[in-house]
């Protein structure tokens, strides 16, 4: 088996997918992503996706089927927890925390580390694309 994770190593949604599949005990290997530009996916993916993580699971991509989705992790649940991440008896219960972490938790934990991250860029272009991509998401609020 071969498995690869498209990450940036500071992404949320990227820790919790590395770190289950390392509970698990699965092996795989990680693509770190250049950030600014998420060339290694959009390229891997033909154009079809940019968001990480992306799996490279022998040969299949697996990926988000919309920016609020929880694909991969259900793919992580089905293919190697046997179910065990998402029970099937507290279903409807976790679902309104997904809404939760997939926002007001997203926000919060980015703007607590994008200054430590951003300032780790010296590149003044990759800096501006990447505050121009916070500010998208997340408004001027934070980011300007």
């Amino acid at each position: 088996m071969n498995l690869t994770v498209y990450q940036m190593p500071h992404s949320p949604y990227c820790i919790p997918i590395t770190r289950a599949l390392e509970a698990l005990g699965v092996g795989f290997d990680v693509l770190n992503v250049t950030p600014h530009t998420r060339e290694e996916v959009i390229q891997r993916s033909d154009g079809k996706f940019y968001q990480v993580p992306m799996l490279d699971h022998d040969g299949e991509l697996v990926m988000e089927s919309s920016g609020d989705s929880i694909d991969i992790a259900r793919y992580v649940d089905t293919t190697f927890a046997g179910g065990r991440l998402f029970p099937r008896a507290i279903e409807a219960a976790h679902l309104p925390l997904v809404e939760r972490i997939e926002n007001e938790f997203e926000l919060a934990g980015f703007v607590l580390l994008d200054p430590f991250y951003l300032d780790s860029y010296e590149d003044v272009l990759i800096k501006t694309l990447l505050v121009r991509h916070k500010e998208r998401r997340f408004g001027l609020k934070f980011y300007g």
